[in-house]
């Protein structure tokens, strides 16, 4: 899986960087057939202080994309809180992709 991280407002660390690699990699776990995943990272100065930073993620499968985003006071709190909405939308497209492979043969 190829992980595509786009920074903005604000400058991309390694570390943070190596976070999200670290997270997303993870995905792959749950079904292996993930193409690629686009994550953008967000800072908004003007949003008030429990809002200012905004992760969305697009994840590439067969299929229509997956997509979701949080917004979070911390920039680490809004990644960990957008990985378990990946993994529940990841198990129902897999489910249903599946269940149609079985009901074709």
């Amino acid at each position: 899986m190829q992980i595509i991280i786009s920074a903005k407002n604000f400058r991309l660390t390694t570390a943070l960087e190596d976070y999200v690699n670290e997270k997303f990699s993870k995905l792959e776990h749950f079904w292996n057939r993930i193409i690629k995943a686009i994550v953008e990272l967000e800072s908004d100065e003007t949003k008030k202080a429990t809002d200012r930073f905004m992760v969305a993620v697009t994840l590439e499968v067969p299929g229509p994309d997956i997509g979701a985003s949080v917004r979070s006071e911390d920039m680490y709190a809004a990644i960990d809180e957008v990985v378990p909405k990946l993994e529940r939308r990841l198990n129902k497209i897999k489910g249903k992709f599946l269940n149609k492979r079985k009901n074709f043969r």
